[in-house]
């Protein structure tokens, strides 16, 4: 098991100590009715407040059509007018022993694209924003589900995504989505397999990220095909505070707002990336200038194996 991340939780004391009891069994009596009715009014409230909102009430329940819609087919027009935005955050890109290892393909021949993350994890929420915009203009989502991130991590209850219960198609590109924990911090989900748990020991280490140590690892973190590596998130996920998945996805695909620049810009990125690994295609995507102004921020490959 993977020790637990960086991005931990921020746990609260014990608690408040216990009030003594003092007075008459009326006023005794009179705290609980309160306790009572405030927990009535908080009951209440949940169920009036309406869904698809930050707060998880979404958790689990498959992606609207029209969300769905506006993050799959965004112009190109918008992706280009954003080129590679703010899109670095926290996230590194470096290529594996300077592009000399050859590209891990699946049993078909095409390069594989691994994320690893957590339901919880704030950074991987926005870095799921990114995912799902950029590989679209791979392939197709199906089974996606709503997903917030913890309300105790920083950027409490950023709203996202969850892969667990997605597939992915395409005939360029091999997506290996693998959610490790889930909306509670330390709570095992899926696990990654054999071939996945080598090249996530080996890559995500030193000296690909220098002072990481091994067998430790955080989220998230992508790997395309061993060749170019991110560890974090491509953008703040602050740009997602207190905003329902309708008016992001809709933000998005207008590509104008701040969270459209950071959302498109990290999947230019991501699809810069997917173009230099598999050929170039769909040629649409991999020429377009978005993309192409992506590619210059990328490590330059040399003698690569293929």
């Amino acid at each position: 098991m993977p020790q637990k991340p960086k991005y931990a939780a921020r746990r609260g004391g014990a608690g408040y100590r216990a009030a003594q009891r003092r007075g008459s069994n009326n006023t005794v009596w009179w705290m609980f009715g309160a306790v009572a009715l405030a927990i009535l009014v908080l009951v209440v409230v949940r169920l009036l407040v309406p869904s698809g909102g930050p707060g998880s009430s979404q958790d689990g329940k498959p992606v609207a059509a029209d969300v769905l819609m506006n993050l799959t087919s965004v112009p190109l027009s918008a992706f280009d007018s954003v080129g590679i935005g703010p899109a670095k955050g926290s996230g590194k890109v470096i290529t594996p022993a300077g592009g000399t290892t050859t590209l891990w393909k699946d049993s078909t021949g095409k390069p594989v694209v691994m994320y690893v993350g957590a339901e919880y994890c704030p950074y991987c929420a926005a870095t799921r924003w990114a995912l799902v915009t950029g590989l679209s203009r791979f392939g197709t989502f199906k089974g996606l589900e709503y997903m917030t991130s913890s309300p105790t991590d920083v950027y409490p209850d950023t709203p996202t995504f969850t892969f667990v219960h997605a597939t992915y198609s395409s005939p360029y590109v091999d997506f290996q989505p693998v959610e490790e924990q889930g909306e509670i911090i330390g709570q095992p989900l899926q696990s990654l397999n054999a071939q996945q748990s080598a090249y996530r020991a080996k890559y995500e280490a030193a000296p690909y990220f220098p002072g990481a140590v091994p067998g430790q690892y955080d989220y998230p973190f992508v790997d395309v095909a061993n060749r170019y590596l991110w560890e974090g998130a491509f953008y703040s996920p602050s740009v997602l505070a207190g905003q329902l998945w309708p008016a992001i996805s809709q933000a998005v695909h207008a590509g104008k707002a701040p969270v459209a620049q950071s959302v498109l810009g990290g999947a230019n990125v991501l699809s810069a990336a997917i173009c230099a690994v598999d050929g170039g295609r769909p040629a649409p995507v991999c020429q377009s200038s978005g993309v192409k102004a992506a590619a210059t921020t990328l490590p330059k490959a040399q003698g690569a194996g293929a």
